[in-house]
């Protein structure tokens, strides 16, 4: 897969930035310098393993800010571009939102509270013209996912069925054979 660098360099549409999501004032920045955004695809997230007692506070306070508040951050900060263009939302949640997994209750938690928002900004939005879709996938061969020896599907099969269920008009979309 070619680098992001390399697809920017072939496609003038392609513009890197810095965005830290946790970053109110780097949402800002980027919604200000990307007025042509359609579609919003929010993909950040971080996991922390460990059971209920060993997970150190810090750490779920890390993946409620980046899972939860992260996406509550760059929505908000993007909302006026994509209901400019009638765009849509992508919120990359995962299938432990709906169904936990003890090794993984910090991540699930976050998870699970982005599937509350992402049902809230759907009801919400769909009045100002966009649309909010929710994605469930199973495990995705992703650097996050590398320690676990199980099956896992390639990011780009996720990518096509995200992209296929938006196009579909589909709010919930389960695009890999795990979910």
């Amino acid at each position: 897969m070619p680098s992001l660098n390399a697809v920017a360099q072939l496609d003038s549409r392609v513009r890197i930035m810095k965005l830290d999501v946790k970053s109110t004032a780097d949402a800002r920045a980027a919604a200000e310098r990307a007025t042509d955004v359609t579609l919003l695809i929010h993909n950040a997230a971080i996991l922390s393993l460990g059971g209920v007692a060993d997970v150190p506070l810090d750490d779920v306070r890390a993946n409620m800010e980046t899972n939860f508040f992260g996406t509550l951050n760059v929505i908000n900060a993007f909302v006026p571009v994509i209901e400019r263009h009638q765009g849509s939302i992508v919120n990359m949640l995962t299938m432990v939102a709906l169904a936990s997994m003890p090794v993984l209750w910090a991540y699930n938690a976050s998870k699970a509270a982005g599937w509350s928002l992402t049902q809230t900004y759907r009801a919400d939005l769909a009045k100002r013209g966009i649309t909010v879709h929710g994605v469930f996938p199973g495990l995705v061969d992703t650097d996050m996912a590398r320690s676990f020896e199980m099956p896992k599907t390639p990011a780009i099969d996720v990518a096509r069925a995200t992209l296929d269920g938006v196009e579909a008009g589909e709010e919930d979309i389960f695009p890999d054979p795990m979910s």
